[in-house]
């Protein structure tokens, strides 16, 4: 993730975005040698979440010089929906919720029955059960696609 490294990191592949080479300096050897690759990188927008009225550098805290580099960006934006983003969560929850075999209790069906325990809706908690197993696809839970 691109909005992770340190800028140090940074300088480093965008000499090899840029002269598709990396300069090695190690016990007295100094040499260049080709880099011929495909760099596919991803970045999260600054505090989270993607500002409309930014532009995508500023959106992502990266220079210019380095975004350049890739002939393709493409920008995926999560709208918030509440009724899809409980189901997609309690999916997520329900595949967590099994043990492994061999593995007595588990830890995440401990943390999965404290975020249901935590959640305020009565009614979600009472259709979700507890070690259950697979009861369904997520597209199953979410319905069909729209604009089908």
């Amino acid at each position: 993730e691109f909005d992770k490294m340190s800028e140090a990191d940074r300088v480093a592949i965008h000499e090899v975005m840029e002269q598709q080479t990396v300069t090695i300096s190690k016990a007295g050897i100094h040499t260049s040698l080709n880099a011929r690759c495909s760099v596919f990188a991803a970045a999260n927008p600054v505090m989270g979440t993607y500002d409309h009225n930014q532009s995508v550098a500023r959106n992502l805290s990266l220079p210019d010089s380095l975004l350049s580099r890739f002939d393709l960006l493409f920008i995926a934006l999560d709208r918030a929906q509440q009724a899809v983003d409980r189901s997609i969560s309690e999916h997520v929850l329900r595949m967590h919720q099994q043990a492994p075999v061999g593995l007595a209790g588990g830890g995440a069906a401990a943390a999965a029955a404290a975020a249901l325990e935590a959640v305020d809706d009565d009614a979600a908690r009472d259709h979700t059960q507890i070690f259950t197993a697979r009861d369904g696809t997520l597209e199953e839970m979410l319905g069909p696609a729209s604009g089908a």
